[in-house]
């Protein structure tokens, strides 16, 4: 999976079978994130988080990653770009 800009304006969520194929920009699936209402860690999964969208119709993207650091990473960058897009309407924290 690959998170990419288009023409600094439509941020994306590319799916490739392999990373092999990331080289060919030919993605399996695209999942366009213009509109987030949350990007938040699954407390009950140390690997998982979800993108939530302001639009009733677009069902939460729910992610897994190997690891607890790979999901911060993912979660960090993700709501940065976002939020300095302004596609990202809030930021929710939780701390164990």
């Amino acid at each position: 999976m690959v998170f990419f800009v288009q023409s600094d304006h439509v941020p994306l969520l590319e799916v490739y079978r392999d990373s092999e194929e990331i080289g060919t920009h030919q993605p399996y699936k695209v999942f366009e994130i213009l509109q987030c209402s949350y990007v938040i860690g699954v407390v009950a999964n140390y690997g998982a988080f979800s993108i939530g969208f302001e639009h009733e119709d677009g069902d939460a993207l729910q992610l897994v990653v190997l690891s607890p650091e790979e999901k911060n990473s993912w979660l960090e960058r993700l709501q940065c770009k976002l939020l300095a897009m302004h596609s990202l309407q809030v930021i929710v924290i939780i701390i164990l």
